[in-house]
């Protein structure tokens, strides 16, 4: 989100958070949930999002609202009292849960733009489209937590497959370096390849748990 110009944010005495959500590698926080392709934030990006986020979202402060309220409404004097009392009551019940620079910046584009005062409706969904992104983006840094997570089991799992592949591999060397050893003059791996499945597991089995198991069970293998 831009900032307010200077003079506006002085005049009304109105913080002007900024938040470069929509720039940067992690823009998408605004707008979507991480999933797998999602680059997440280190934790300490995170904890520093966050506090931004948690106070780009703090709630106007009373005097400020007013403020705010008054100065759309002073650019508009061709209503009546009447209706501009209700006006206002409505305004400052559905403004006071949008952050500071949110209700500034919605008042100041509104005078800028339109040339008759809105229903508040219309305030109220200006004021959301800039507010909305920063929730969003809230709520998207609780689920980053989770796929973190989910993250960190998939690739435990990927290392635990690995190592157990590479394990089966080194269990194949072995006993095929048993075979040489006990058969000398015979090709190994012939030997090995004319096994039965359940008979190459037995040898490997034996190659991982017990040397001297993987030798008896060489020992005993016939070669034509």
């Amino acid at each position: 989100m831009s900032r307010l110009p200077a003079t506006v944010a002085r005049e009304t005495g109105l913080s002007t958070i900024r938040l470069d959500l929509e720039r940067g590698p992690y823009g998408w926080l605004a707008y979507s949930m991480p999933d797998r392709y999602s680059r997440l934030p280190t934790l300490a990006e995170e904890d520093e999002i966050r506090r931004d986020l948690v106070a780009a979202t703090e709630p106007v402060e009373v005097s400020e609202l007013e403020r705010a309220i008054a100065r759309l409404v002073a650019a508009y004097p061709q209503r009546g009292a009447a209706d501009i009392r209700g006006y206002v009551i409505g305004l400052a019940e559905h403004l006071a849960g949008f952050p500071a620079d949110v209700v500034a910046r919605a008042c100041w584009e509104i005078v800028h733009a339109k040339a008759f005062l809105p229903a508040v409706a219309e305030v109220v969904a200006l004021a959301e489209s800039y507010a909305g992104p920063r929730r969003h983006a809230l709520r998207a840094l609780d689920a980053v937590d989770v796929e973190r997570e989910r993250r960190r089991k998939v690739e435990a799992e990927q290392a635990r497959q690995e190592d157990s592949r590479q394990r089966w591999r080194a269990a194949e060397t072995q006993v095929l370096d048993a075979i040489a050893a006990a058969k000398p003059g015979h090709d190994a791996a012939e030997i090995f390849d004319r096994l039965g499945i359940n008979h190459r597991i037995r040898l490997k089995l034996a190659a991982i748990g017990s040397d001297d198991d993987l030798v008896a069970l060489v020992d005993a293998l016939e070669v034509g």
